[in-house]
């Protein structure tokens, strides 16, 4: 999974699984509104991952994802990852499911 995000992402940006299924990407220079660009970019690059399984069938993958914004306001490298998990169970939510 890291090798495929990090195929859609600049030299400069950096992908890392930080446990189990979850991953986190860092986007330097990167605003808001870039970053949900390139944050629906890594969707489709999730989806267009095929897992194949024993069975000769596939399993397709999909993703959450929250992000959070590092700036001068940013205290701790701690409190960004707990902004960023919020955001990210915020997306897991019913109501915010894309089609």
């Amino acid at each position: 999974m890291a090798a495929a995000l990090g195929r859609r992402l600049r030299d400069t940006d950096v992908v890392a699984r930080i446990g189990g299924d979850e991953f986190a990407v860092l986007l330097p220079y990167t605003d808001e509104n870039q970053a949900a660009v390139i944050i629906e970019d890594l969707r489709l690059v999730i989806r267009e991952v095929k897992v194949p399984l024993a069975s000769g069938t596939s399993l397709s993958l999909a993703a959450s994802c929250g992000v959070a914004l590092i700036n001068q306001d940013t205290t701790d490298a701690d409190s960004v990852l707990s902004a960023a998990d919020r955001a990210m169970y915020a997306d897991k939510s019913p109501s915010s499911r894309r089609s």
